[in-house]
């Protein structure tokens, strides 16, 4: 299985990078370590996560702090 990754999903992790440095840096790089580590993991289970309302759609929720940042992806075979 190969994960690609959109431009969107990319240009969100820079920003809430960007977001997140400015007042914790370590806090910038745990958060956006634990989304990658969350697509990675897509590998090993491709069906992780919950249908969506949009045909296709997974959803899956990634706990880090107060927020979990949910992650929509879809798996093609």
């Amino acid at each position: 299985m190969n994960l690609i990754v959109s431009q969107a999903a990319a240009a969100d992790l820079e920003r809430l990078h960007a977001f997140l440095a400015d007042k914790n840096p370590a806090s910038a790089k745990q958060a956006v370590a634990a989304l990658i580590a969350a697509a990675e993991s897509l590998h090993l289970f491709p069906e992780r996560g919950r249908p969506s309302d949009v045909r296709n759609i997974r959803e899956l929720i990634v706990p880090f702090g107060r927020r979990s940042p949910l992650r929509l992806f879809r798996v093609d075979r």
